[in-house]
Parts: structure tokens; C-alpha cells; sequence
């Protein structure tokens, strides 16, 4: 389910209309730098958190943060397939 959630984040992003393409890459490529780095993951935190100053305040912002919690918390070959998985 975790990785399920963490790949329609990536089509969430992909999808929104209200996104430019350079802010969609920058998403995108935080997310995918979140598989390799449990820092960048809970460094992500600020990118991910709806602002109040802008209408783009969607509910998938607030999903990255706990599904890489359980990420790191999954074996080391459960990740890799699921990092794998996403990369494709």
C-alpha cells in the first residue's frame, strides 16, 4: 500500500494542472531523492507542506512525510524493489 500511495503521489504531481513543468520536475526529483536518502526524506518536509499563501494546498502534501516514515522502516529488499519499482 505504501508504495502504491508513494507512486500516485508522483502521478498526483504529473497530473496537476496548476503546476508548471520546472515545478513539477523539482517535485518529482525531491521525491525520487527521498528513496535513496532518509535525510532528504525528512528534509523534504518544508516542500511537501501545503502553504497558506498559495490555492495549491492539495492533501498528497501531507502523504510523503508518513509514507517514508514507514518506508525506512521496511527491510532493506523491500525497499530496494519498491525504490526500483518507482525509478521505472
Amino acid at each position: 500500500m505504501n508504495a502504491y500511495l508513494l507512486c500516485r503521489i508522483a502521478d498526483t504531481i504529473e497530473d496537476a494542472p496548476d503546476f508548471a513543468a520546472d515545478e513539477k520536475a523539482a517535485l518529482l526529483d525531491l521525491l525520487a531523492a527521498c528513496f535513496d536518502d532518509p535525510a532528504a526524506a525528512a528534509e523534504s518536509r518544508r516542500a511537501w507542506r501545503p502553504s497558506p499563501a498559495t490555492p495549491r494546498t492539495f492533501a498528497w502534501r501531507r502523504i510523503p512525510i508518513s509514507c517514508f516514515a514507514a518506508y525506512y522502516g521496511l527491510p532493506d529488499t523491500t525497499r530496494r524493489t519498491s525504490a526500483t519499482g518507482f525509478a521505472r
